[in-house]
């Protein structure tokens, strides 16, 4: 009852926080986590990038949080393998980047162990958490967010300052952040058949590519860069005294 404010990082996030602290409703603000200016500052080239991974054929897909079931990876694998039996997946490569908690161990080996299926040993890539990951994300065409609960997503704005293309789930804070076909692709949650019609139709149209991803770019840059967003804080802040 003495808080002056109470922060939320998406309108989602706020009708929870409204939903649970009724009396606090007129006291909640929106202040959406912020790109850091060293992820624009660091980008690598797309060619560093790929070289870093060793990424060889032509399309690259990065899947990037926690493992956990609340993520969806088993969703972009279920898609991939469909891809796979349908002989249009052979010029994609999957890239999973994150570690699951003690309570989601069993996950993980469910998700790996569907990777290591004969149709998609040699198309998935499990590399952990990686250091300084926002820098080497333009080595990716597409990045996949298939959360099944999200209230915010920093991996999608950093994909989109990247250049890559997002694709994801049509939820909470990623429908926020997200404009479908303007600077992402949306999708149902839990859809696999709207996931898999959604990455072949950015990997077949390289004019719908280009335009996303340069929009998705400026936007990040724009609106979701440290400066703006912090400078939103400080005045939402203010405002609230």
């Amino acid at each position: 009852r003495h808080a002056q404010n109470l922060i939320a990082v998406s309108e989602s996030v706020k009708t929870i926080l409204a939903n649970a602290f009724p009396t606090l409703r007129d006291k909640i603000v929106v202040i959406p986590n912020w790109l850091s200016s060293q992820a624009v500052l660091n980008l690598k080239t797309r060619e560093e990038a790929r070289n870093h991974f060793k990424i060889n054929r032509p399309f690259a897909l990065a899947v990037v949080g926690q493992i956990t079931p609340l993520k969806g990876q088993h969703l972009v694998l279920e898609v991939v393998r469909r891809m796979v039996t349908q002989n249009c997946a052979a010029d994609l490569e999957v890239y999973i980047f994150g570690q699951s908690q003690p309570k989601d161990y069993a996950y993980e080996q469910e998700v790996r162990a569907l990777a290591h299926k004969p149709e998609l040993k040699n198309h998935i890539h499990f590399l952990g958490a990686v250091p300084h990951l926002a820098s080497y994300l333009s080595a990716f065409d597409i990045v996949v967010a298939p959360s099944i609960n999200e209230g915010f997503s920093i991996a999608a704005i950093e994909a989109m300052n990247a250049g890559a293309v997002v694709i994801a789930s049509n939820i909470g804070g990623l429908s926020e952040i997200i404009e479908h076909e303007r600077t992402g692709i949306l999708f149902p949650v839990g859809e696999i058949n709207a996931l898999k019609d959604a990455l072949l139709r950015v990997m077949n149209d390289e004019s719908l590519r280009v335009s996303i991803a340069s929009s998705a770019q400026l936007y990040a840059r724009t609106t979701s860069l440290y400066a703006g967003a912090g400078s939103r804080y400080c005045t939402d802040r203010n405002a609230g005294r």
